[in-house]
């Protein structure tokens, strides 16, 4: 009877660490993504939108972001010229809530792209997202995300890929905790 305990709880024991080893290996992989880069579009407050790399630090303490050149290579990775601290980040906001987007759109405008975006198939979609205009805002609500930082700043981005949001929302909530 004790041989029977002994090995059920030596079998759980080496499940927990099975399921420690893949979390390890997942998260490692998910880093390693992050630290070469996610092509965004940045919605500013004021101006056009441009299309950037961001990219996470080797130290995972900085988010680090550079312009692309028009074949979408980054310019000045080596030496980015906006980088933030991840202890800044204060909230992370899904979809198209602050108040950037809504500049960059126009509200009437995004209000009727949104709605349009609701009476579809769902928001999930697996076409990459095509370049982002007034007239397209809304219908790409999935993709955005704001990154509300410490002083009143944020960061309002779109990416290109559904997968990708889901990723970036996932890590920036568990680098805020």
């Amino acid at each position: 009877m004790l041989d029977d305990y002994v090995a059920k709880k030596n079998g759980k024991l080496h499940d927990a660490e099975a399921t420690e080893r893949h979390l390890s290996s997942v998260v490692d992989q998910v880093l390693n993504y992050l630290r070469n880069g996610v092509r965004v579009t940045k919605i500013p407050s004021k101006g056009s939108a441009r299309r950037r790399l961001c990219f996470l630090s080797e130290d995972c303490k900085r988010i680090h972001s550079c312009d692309l050149d028009r074949q979408g290579f980054p310019l000045n990775r080596k030496r980015p010229p906006v980088t933030m601290w991840i202890r800044d980040i204060e909230k992370v906001l899904i979809g198209l809530s602050t108040t950037s987007f809504g500049n960059y759109s126009g509200e009437a405008q995004l209000a009727k792209t949104s709605q349009e975006a609701v009476s579809d198939n769902g928001t999930r979609r697996h076409d990459p997202t095509q370049n982002i205009t007034l007239f397209s805002l809304g219908t790409n609500n999935h993709r955005a995300f704001a990154l509300l930082l410490r002083g009143g700043k944020s960061l309002e981005v779109f990416v290109r890929l559904t997968a990708t949001a889901r990723l970036g929302l996932f890590l920036s909530s568990v680098l805020c905790i």
